[in-house]
């Protein structure tokens, strides 16, 4: 029965990653605007709240149909100045679902490598 529910749980993920492209964030996702404010703000609840969002997508990425393992070497320090960065350059985008714009930015900085 647990398996069953792992599976159907592990199946939505993969779908919201897989569908993510630019989606439009709605209803409770993170926006782009939310999440950096979390990822520039001062005290430590914000960045642990950039540091782990950041991390669950990442990880999420591993159980796609096309799997994201990254570099050798990469950081969490380097995957949030990548998404950062790219947050500030992008402002036009940052009303989309944080997510997607995560995973944008460490495809785009060629952070993945395929298994």
């Amino acid at each position: 029965m647990h398996i069953r529910v792992f599976e159907t749980a592990l199946g939505l993920a993969i779908a919201l990653v897989v569908c993510a492209g630019t989606a439009q964030a709605q209803g409770g996702f993170l926006t782009g605007n939310e999440l950096l404010t979390y990822c520039k703000g001062g005290d430590s609840k914000d960045q642990a709240q950039c540091l782990g969002y950041i991390e669950g997508v990442v990880d999420t990425l591993a159980f796609t149909p096309r799997p994201c393992r990254l570099s050798g070497g990469v950081t969490v320090g380097q995957l949030k100045d990548v998404v950062v960065n790219a947050l500030i350059a992008e402002p036009t985008e940052r009303h989309f679902a944080a997510f997607s714009l995560v995973i944008s930015a460490i495809a785009d900085a060629g952070f993945c490598q395929p298994p």
